[in-house]
C-alpha cells in the first residue's frame, strides 16, 4: 500500500479550493502515522460539530509542527510537517505527539467555524483547550474552554 499524502475527506470537496501545494511541499505519511491520525479524528473530530478535516503530510513548515490553514473552516485542511513529528516522536512517542498537535490545530479550526477571525486566536487559549481535551477525552471540555475567547459567537 502506498503510503497517503493526506488523512480524510477527498481533498477539494469542501466550499473552498484550497490546495497546499501552493503553499507547502507535499509529503507522505507512513502507516502507522495515517491511522494515529484517523484514530484522534474518529475519538474526537466529529464530536465538535466540525466539517471532517483533510490532514496533509508536509515538509518545510518552518519551526512549526503544524498549522490550520486560515480560511478552510467549511472543510478545514491541516498541514503536519512529517519531519517534526517523527523527530519528536522519538522522544514522546507518534500518538501524544499527532494528538497533541492536532487537539491545538482542531481549537483553530473550531474557533475560526464560529466566528473568530484566525488572526485574533490566542494561542494560549488553544494549548490550554487541546491540553484539557487529552486530559478528560471529552469535547464538551475542550469546546468549554474555547467558548473564553474574546469574540466567540
Amino acid at each position: 500500500m502506498k503510503n497517503p499524502v493526506y488523512v480524510g475527506k477527498q481533498p477539494k470537496s469542501g466550499d473552498h479550493d484550497y490546495d497546499p501545494e501552493w503553499d507547502y511541499r507535499l509529503s507522505s505519511f507512513r502507516q502507522e502515522e495515517a491511522l494515529a491520525v484517523v484514530g484522534f479524528l474518529d475519538l474526537f473530530w466529529r464530536d465538535t460539530g466540525l466539517t471532517d478535516p483533510t490532514v496533509y503530510a508536509v515538509t518545510g513548515l518552518g519551526r512549526s509542527i503544524a498549522k490550520y490553514v486560515a480560511g478552510t473552516a467549511s472543510q478545514p485542511v491541516i498541514v503536519v510537517s512529517v519531519t517534526k513529528v517523527r523527530s519528536l516522536a522519538k522522544r514522546h512517542g507518534l500518538t501524544s505527539v499527532l494528538e497533541t498537535t492536532l487537539a491545538h490545530e482542531m481549537g483553530h479550526a473550531y474557533l475560526e467555524a464560529n466566528g473568530v477571525d484566525p488572526e485574533d486566536h490566542n494561542e494560549s487559549l488553544v494549548e490550554d483547550a487541546g491540553a484539557a481535551l487529552l486530559r478528560s477525552f471529552d469535547t464538551k471540555v475542550f469546546i468549554g474552554v474555547l467558548r473564553h475567547h474574546r469574540g466567540m459567537q
